[in-house]
């Protein structure tokens, strides 16, 4: 597990320093204790400090900016070291701001030597990442090594501290947001961690880039598809806690260990796609469908060709703002089986609308839409095109 705020609150060193504010935020992950020397500390931290600060530069006064700085920056959090002449106790109006933001603030006493409180901290933070380096290690081999020996591979997660159900897959999540990377990457390794143990799932996690890299299962393949469902869940509570969208794609389920790189391709091939799907943020690999097909043409400028030979004359009425509302009502239409009455549902509008527009849609194209394969080509075309679409939009 990363080293959070709660993590310190176990430890011996840290029973003299009290929480005052914040306790909502006590997962946020600690990358490194950080001194503040400087009135602004917004240019020397990369986010998941734990910032101490003594007094002697920030005075209280100036306390509610560098609060808001520490919640800008995403640190993990604020100690203050009070009871002397600096600054005597943590102001109100701080510890209400802290607690609104779920930002953890502590008061140190000023008796307790600094030095040594950031020495133990550091001392956890590398005990803590050297079994990560061993999970890390295994994960690598595991998934990149192609080791054909079952044997070879039991042993070395014995080694390292991995003990596996029967029913394992792999699963990536990733997010997006570049302009805190640090912090969302080792955050979001640990709040699937707090989701995993909530949810009693075993897993071993790696970052890979941006994306996580999650190994988990259970003893039966029934379980193990629950814990699929369960982690399809997890995008909702990331969001909820951090306020950042992730996208999760789902490997094959495996029994032996050696598959495992298979899941791992799996995943990747699909969380490539979902990224490029709109309104989807989670996929399962066995689920891909059509967009399997789509992903493998690797020249777009053949897709885009496909689609706007078949949408032209809606296209252009869509770009001169003639009607605006065609592509729409033609893929309601095909998705509700050509049937009037059920696009009109899925679209809240009156069956009539939707006759006019169909009528209109059939002159423009000079279609047939009582034809199966018509309606199959256009049904791929508009997916062709938001599929396109959603790439350019992330790319």
């Amino acid at each position: 597990m990363a080293v959070t705020c709660n993590t310190l609150l176990e430890q011996k060193f840290f029973k003299s320093i009290k929480l005052m504010a914040g306790a909502s935020g006590l997962n946020r992950v600690i990358s490194w204790p950080y001194v503040g020397q400087t009135a602004s500390v917004a240019d020397w931290v990369h986010g998941g400090e734990l910032l101490f600060i003594t007094g002697v530069v920030h005075e209280t006064t100036m306390l509610p900016n560098l609060l808001e700085e520490c919640i800008s920056k995403k640190l993990a959090g604020l100690v203050v070291l009070t009871g002397n002449e600096y600054i005597k106790e943590i102001p109100e109006n701080i510890l209400q701001r802290a607690e609104e933001a779920n930002f953890p603030v502590f008061s140190m006493p000023w008796h307790l030597k600094l030095i040594d409180v950031t020495r133990c901290i550091i001392d956890v933070i590398m005990e803590e990442r050297q079994h990560s380096k061993n999970i890390t290690s295994f994960l690598n081999y595991l998934l990149f090594a192609n080791e054909e020996s079952e044997a070879i591979l039991i042993n070395r997660a014995s080694m390292n501290g991995v003990n596996l159900p029967k029913h394992n897959f792999i699963t990536l999540i990733a997010c997006d947001d570049k302009e805190h990377k640090l912090y969302l990457e080792e955050n979001l390794c640990q709040e699937v961690k707090n989701y995993c143990k909530l949810q009693k799932i075993p897993c071993f996690t790696t970052l890979y880039g941006n994306v996580l890299i999650l190994l988990t299962g259970a003893p039966t393949a029934r379980r193990a598809r629950k814990v699929m469902d369960s982690l399809e869940k997890f995008g909702s509570y990331f969001k909820e806690v951090v306020q950042e969208n992730v996208f999760i794609a789902f490997g094959s389920i495996c029994l032996e260990l050696k598959s495992l790189c298979i899941s791992y391709q799996e995943a990747k091939y699909t969380l490539d796609i979902v990224q490029h799907l709109p309104g989807k943020n989670c996929m399962h690999y066995d689920n891909l469908g059509i967009y399997s097909l789509l992903a493998l043409i690797n020249d777009d400028s053949k897709l885009e060709y496909y689609y706007r030979s078949k949408l032209e004359p809606l296209l252009d009425e869509e770009q001169t703002g003639a009607d605006d509302e065609l592509l729409y009502t033609l893929k309601s239409f095909l998705l509700a089986q050509n049937k009037v009455v059920n696009a009109s549902k899925r679209m809240s509008i009156h069956r009539n609308t939707v006759l006019y527009r169909m009528h209109k849609i059939q002159q423009l194209l000079e279609v047939d839409l009582s034809n199966a394969n018509t309606c199959l080509e256009l049904l791929m075309a508009i997916l062709i095109k938001e599929f396109l679409d959603h790439k350019q939009k992330y790319n």
